[in-house]
């Protein structure tokens, strides 16, 4: 443990008992699991084959899963450049881990699935140690960096398509994506911009007609990204269906 790359850790007392006595505490863990499901079902052989080798061999594959099948079976949202794919499927078996690309490509985010019913007990428990004081100053990427890259990544993805399309009109539907994809990316920066804006005057008591004015700015921004987003997804389907030989109306 290099002192340059983690001085908090360093400094933090709990994770240097740990690094220091990790055997110990690596015995001491298998010993309480063992004696508590041992007492729990009467049976302290079995406790001995479930609670510990059983355990340990399923967490330990389930961790090998993490390097292996979350870089080979799953979407890539957020960067295609990177082999990690999101994968929920895998995400209940590698404790959150499934959600890989979006890890790979916001490291520094505490989280690895960003929606509140995104199955990730690792943030949870971050989250809850951090209301205790056991963690604190969590990172966290703000929603329109998230979104912006989305975009980005999905319109290399469409122009990529539709480079390999022949019998279509390139002209036509690159410049379709291009400026829906800017129309997108300008409306979120507004959006998220304008949700600041209503915040900080919410919190500095501004008059209620200025605040009645953010909420119907905000009310109408978002039923604009929402229709934008509605095309956004109906020309992706269209693009990703089309194949080398055959053609398709576009939705659009």
């Amino acid at each position: 443990m290099e002192a340059k790359v983690v001085p908090d850790l360093i400094k933090n007392r709990l994770v240097q008992f740990q690094h220091k006595y990790d055997f110990l505490c690596m015995l001491i863990s298998n010993g309480i699991a063992f004696l508590v499901v041992g007492w729990f079902l009467d049976d302290y052989m079995g406790a001995f084959f479930l609670a510990c080798w059983t355990r340990l061999f399923l967490l330990h594959h389930f961790t090998w899963f993490i390097n292996s099948l979350a870089h080979t079976w799953g979407d890539r949202p957020f960067c295609q450049e990177q082999s990690a794919v999101n994968n929920y499927i895998l995400a209940l078996l590698t404790f959150g881990e499934g959600y890989h690309n979006y890890h790979h490509t916001f490291c520094n985010d505490y989280r690895n699935g960003i929606r509140w019913f995104h199955f990730d007990p690792t943030k949870w428990l971050i989250w809850t140690l951090s209301k205790c004081g056991l963690t604190k100053e969590l990172k966290r990427m703000d929603s329109y960096t998230i979104q912006k890259r989305m975009v980005l990544e999905r319109k290399r993805l469409l122009l990529g398509r539709v480079c390999n399309l022949w019998y279509v009109k390139k002209d036509e539907l690159e410049k379709l994506v291009r400026e829906l994809a800017e129309k997108l990316v300008v409306e979120f920066a507004e959006f998220n911009q304008l949700r600041v804006n209503y915040r900080l005057a919410r919190k500095e008591g501004r008059e209620p007609d200025q605040l009645k004015f953010f909420k119907q700015k905000l009310s109408i921004l978002r039923k604009n990204l929402k229709s934008n987003w509605r095309l956004w997804k109906q020309l992706s389907r269209h693009i990703l269906k089309l194949k080398p030989f055959e053609s398709f109306p576009c939705p659009i």
